[in-house]
């Protein structure tokens, strides 16, 4: 009665207090039996009916609200990501800096898009190639060594030596996400190279 009498301010102020009625100190559902005590419900046989179904329409909005609080954590946490990114690549531009991942991208642009002669000269240097822990690989890397292990084994090479490659690594191993490691393309790119070696 005190819940519906009040206000909105009020009853935002009370709501803690009224959700104990219902939920545990660990929220979760508290048993039908403790909602009232023994006097109550001598009282008021039927109370226990009513204050189940006031839980489980509690319960209901409580997840709503939960789902609320998880969206706008969610809305202020991409706000700060999005910051800090733009900042991070403000000053990498304004230091003239390259991370790893920008090295992994140059060189994939270097050797996919690059002339002709970059790749007759790549193609000319490289007898070997060795990956260790492959597992954790990203699919941008696998493309770099994709588009030179292509090289290595289409037709006549630069080189008269035998060309090799040796990927080292367990996909069990995998520390997901690692710097865009995905186990996928580890299995896929395996069976790839297999078809692709004489």
């Amino acid at each position: 009665a005190r819940v519906l009498a009040a206000d909105e301010t009020e009853r935002a102020q009370t709501f803690e207090s009224y959700a104990q009625v219902f939920l545990t100190a660990k929220l979760e559902a508290r048993s039908a039996e403790k909602m009232a005590t023994k006097a109550v419900k001598e009282r008021l046989p039927s109370i226990i009916d009513h204050l189940v179904a006031e839980q489980a329409r509690w319960l209901e909005l409580h997840d709503k609200l939960c789902a609320c609080m998880v969206a706008e954590s969610t809305e202020a946490l991409l706000i700060l990501a999005l910051h800090v990114l733009e900042t991070y690549r403000h000053l990498k531009a304004q230091l003239a800096r390259l991370d790893y991942d920008d090295l992994i991208e140059a060189a994939r642009r270097l050797i996919k898009e690059g002339t002709a002669w970059v790749l007759y000269k790549l193609d000319g240097g490289i007898d070997h190639v060795l990956i260790d822990e492959a597992q954790d690989t990203s699919p941008d890397q696998w493309d770099i060594v994709s588009s030179l292990a292509d090289e290595f084994f289409a037709g006549e090479s630069a080189r008269p030596q035998p060309r090799t490659l040796f990927a080292v690594g367990d996909v069990k191993q995998s520390i997901y996400s690692f710097q865009g490691a995905d186990p996928q393309s580890f299995t896929e790119m395996r069976a790839r190279l297999s078809e692709q070696v004489p």
